[in-house]
């Protein structure tokens, strides 16, 4: 199969689902790679106002679902009604979870694991939200046990770009995440000093330990233990061979988990603001 290196085709994607941050950074990027949106009604101009700048540039990015030619890819989410589509439809589901996997579902199923930022006020962001009150407050917790293999929702978002013009019909699994897991120890550690630093500057509070420069977490070699505590890693070499074979570069994340936790941090102050 050739191999890729550039879109040389305008793909046509009808979004179906609600916003988070890892669509949005899916559709800014699928933007500048020349692909079309088709979206309902209700959503064209919040998202035209939203990508206003993308649109400037390219002006018929997003427009009305009505419009989607027949071989547009149908992008939806678990609950969505697509029963109306047909079995000629090539459409790929985003999962947050395997919990929503769907056995009767014939399309191509994403599932995204650890992704950040996240949508506020799902259990993820809560915790996270819990630790921004704990530095407020002075407090220290204690991190539950387990690992997470956190990935950018703009790493994922650059490959499912990539990947989109690739899927086939009929029914097929591809699992995405973070290459290193991180306890949430670890994290903690991480978060800890970035939401310092975040709210020292909010108030003008900047003491000299702020500007002490630190490695992280060591990376370390972390002995497997049978536990229901520690989660393995999800199956990412499918994804990672799928880039691979049709685009030339395969599952390769970027974004560091300090840069993501300081994109988790400003949406949550965000949203709190």
């Amino acid at each position: 199969m050739q191999v890729l290196h550039r879109y040389d085709m305008a793909l046509s994607v009808v979004m179906g689902g609600l916003m988070d941050p890892l669509t949005e950074a899916f559709m800014h990027k699928g933007i500048l790679a020349g692909y079309r949106f088709f979206v309902p009604s209700n959503r064209l101009e919040p998202l035209i106002q939203l990508f206003s700048a993308e649109c400037t540039t390219f002006p018929h990015a997003i427009t009305l679902q009505e419009h989607a030619p027949p071989n547009a890819v149908h992008l939806v989410q678990p609950g969505a009604e697509i029963d109306h589509l047909s079995p000629s439809t090539r459409q790929i589901m985003l999962h947050r979870s395997t919990e929503t996997l769907t056995p009767t579902f014939q399309g191509v199923n994403i599932v995204v694991h650890d992704v950040l930022p996240q949508h506020p006020g799902n259990q993820t962001m809560n915790l996270f939200a819990d630790w921004i009150n704990a530095v407020q407050n002075g407090k220290q917790p204690t991190p539950p046990q387990g690992l997470h293999h956190w990935c950018s929702a703009n790493d994922v978002a650059s490959a499912l770009v990539r990947a989109l013009p690739f899927f086939q019909l009929g029914a097929a699994t591809y699992h995405i995440a973070g290459r290193r897991g991180w306890t949430l120890e670890e994290t903690w550690a991480e978060f800890e000093g970035l939401t310092s630093r975040t709210l020292a500057g909010e108030h003008g509070g900047f003491r000299s330990t702020h500007l002490l420069a630190d490695g992280g977490p060591p990376v370390q070699a972390r002995q497997l233990a049978d536990s229901d505590e520690i989660r393995p890693r999800p199956d990412i070499v499918p994804f990672h061979r799928f880039l691979e074979t049709h685009t030339g570069e395969g599952w390769q994340p970027t974004m560091p988990l300090r840069q993501s936790l300081m994109l988790v941090i400003a949406a949550l102050r965000e949203s709190q603001s």
